[in-house]
């Protein structure tokens, strides 16, 4: 599920950034309805998502980047982005980030 990279090369991200990060994860995924096994065949696709967040956590902008390919996969993310309207804060104010969904 929303795997979240906040490194950048040299360390850029903090304790706090990685805290984020998880807590972020946790609410993407309690609010997605994966897809149906079946609907996926033999692979585990992944959809590549943005969320532009302010910084008291409302979502000000979002949408696919990358597709998975997989219609029931890239359908339910597509659910699950048009519901989302808030997040947890940022820890350093207005931010975008790039989050790959991935089932389990």
């Amino acid at each position: 599920m929303g795997k979240q990279d906040n490194r950048t090369p040299g360390g850029g991200a903090t304790e706090e950034d990685e805290v984020f990060g998880k807590k972020l994860g946790t609410y993407l995924e309690h609010r997605w309805t994966q897809p149906p096994r079946i609907k996926l065949g033999d692979t585990l696709p992944v959809t590549l998502i943005e969320l532009e967040i302010a910084p008291d956590g409302r979502v000000t902008g979002k949408r696919i980047v990358t597709p998975s390919g997989n219609a029931a996969m890239d359908a339910s993310v597509q659910a699950m982005l048009d519901q989302l309207d808030r997040v947890p804060s940022p820890p350093r104010g207005k931010t975008v980030l790039q989050i790959s969904m991935q089932t389990k």
